[in-house]
C-alpha cells in the first residue's frame, strides 16, 4: 500500500501530472490578472474607477479632481493658481456743534435836589460763541491672494456623505 501510495503522489507531481497541471493554470490565472489590471491603470484614472463604481452603485459622481490635467488646464509655468481677493470698507462722520450766548445788563442811578440833578448809568453787554467740529474718517483696506489646495485621500470617498438615511439628530439644523 505503501508503495502504491508514493507511485500516486510521483505521478501527481510529475510533468505531466494533476498538480504540475494545477500550478500550471494558476500561474496563468495570475499573468492574466497581472495584465488586466495593468491594462485598467494604464486606461483609467482612478476617477474613472470611482464613477463606474458610484454608477453601479447607484452612487452620485465624485467631485471632478481640480488637479487633474486637462487640455484646458495651461501649463504649470504659465498657471496662476492663485486667486486676489481685496476688501475695502471706508466710513466718515462729520458733525458739527456751535454755541452761542448773549448776556447783557445795566444799572441805570438818576438822582434830583432841588435843582441839582445827578446821573449814572451803566451797561455792559457780553457775547460768546463757541464752535467744535468732529470729522472721523476710517478706512480699511485688506488684500490677500488665497489658493485652493485639493487633499486627496484615496480611503476617503464622497459618496460614504451621500446616504439618503442618514440624518443628525433632532437638535441639529
Amino acid at each position: 500500500m505503501k508503495q502504491a501510495t508514493n507511485d500516486l503522489t510521483s505521478k501527481a507531481a510529475s510533468e505531466t501530472g494533476l498538480l504540475s497541471s494545477q500550478i500550471a493554470q494558476t500561474e496563468s490565472n495570475i499573468t492574466d490578472y497581472k495584465a488586466a489590471v495593468a491594462q485598467i491603470l494604464k486606461t483609467s484614472t482612478p476617477t474613472n474607477i470611482v464613477d463606474s463604481l458610484a454608477i453601479e452603485t447607484k452612487q452620485p459622481k465624485s467631485i471632478p479632481d481640480p488637479g487633474a490635467k486637462s487640455e484646458s488646464t495651461p501649463s504649470p509655468e504659465h498657471a496662476d493658481y492663485f486667486t486676489s481677493i481685496h476688501l475695502s470698507v471706508s466710513q466718515s462722520s462729520d458733525h458739527s456743534e456751535t454755541e452761542t450766548s448773549t448776556t447783557s445788563y445795566g444799572a441805570s442811578v438818576e438822582a434830583k435836589l432841588g435843582a441839582l440833578s445827578v446821573a449814572a448809568r451803566a451797561e455792559h453787554s457780553e457775547g460768546n460763541t463757541a464752535a467744535a467740529a468732529n470729522l472721523a474718517n476710517s478706512e480699511v483696506d485688506i488684500s490677500f491672494d488665497v489658493m485652493r489646495v485639493d487633499i486627496f485621500r484615496p480611503w476617503l470617498f464622497a459618496e460614504l456623505f451621500n446616504d439618503p438615511d442618514l440624518r443628525p439628530g433632532p437638535d441639529i439644523k
